[in-house]
């Protein structure tokens, strides 16, 4: 038997019993959706981004909280316009937006997907950022208020 036709049959067998553990692996981490891993639709080392199913979520949440919102999407939590130009992709948070930023509200969280290792959500100014360990802003959910 050919070393190709060896690998083959490894491969093969590994298939047999390996899905079941990646995916429920997968599912569990919120990475496994519409039938695609999203690790693969990003490739192993492409950075996160927000989904459209994601914004959608996100802009539902708001939209069923609007009578009791959650803090950072309350009227007092909003920014000036000229403070709204500072949350941008790609920018590191200062001092001031820090201390006006709340976590993503639990029931929102369990909407979107588990954020990348060392990053998190939070809401400021009622846009939902992910951010990294500092401060830096990788994806914005801009929520229509």
């Amino acid at each position: 038997m050919s070393q190709s036709c060896q690998w083959v049959l490894v491969a093969a067998g590994l298939m047999l019993v390996l899905p079941p553990v990646t995916r429920g692996r997968a599912q569990e981490r919120g990475e496994e959706r519409g039938g695609q891993n999203r690790q693969e639709q990003r490739g192993p080392q492409a950075e996160h981004r927000f989904s459209d199913q994601d914004r959608k979520a996100a802009q539902d949440y708001h939209d069923q909280h609007r009578n009791k919102p959650a803090a950072g999407f309350r009227e007092k939590d909003r920014l000036r316009p000229q403070d709204e130009g500072r949350i941008r992709e790609g920018t590191v948070l200062d001092s001031d937006l820090r201390k006006r930023s709340h976590p993503v509200p639990a029931d929102l969280l369990h909407r979107l997907p588990p954020p990348p290792r060392g990053h998190r959500y939070v809401v400021i100014g009622g846009q939902v950022c992910e951010v990294d360990s500092g401060w830096h802003i990788s994806d914005i959910i801009h929520i229509n208020l």
